[in-house]
């Protein structure tokens, strides 16, 4: 997915390319949330 979606400013994707780790380094899931509350890129973007 990191060759198709761009993620916002201090975002930035897995190794894998998978899913996305928050601002405060946590690896969440495309539709998920992180403890702190960042909301995934991709939920926020309407892409799921």
């Amino acid at each position: 997915m990191r060759d198709l979606i761009d993620l916002p400013e201090g975002w930035e994707w897995s190794v894998y390319g998978d899913t996305p780790i928050c601002p405060d380094g946590y690896e969440i899931e495309v539709d998920g949330t992180c403890p702190d509350g960042h909301i995934s890129p991709l939920l926020d973007m309407g892409l799921i």
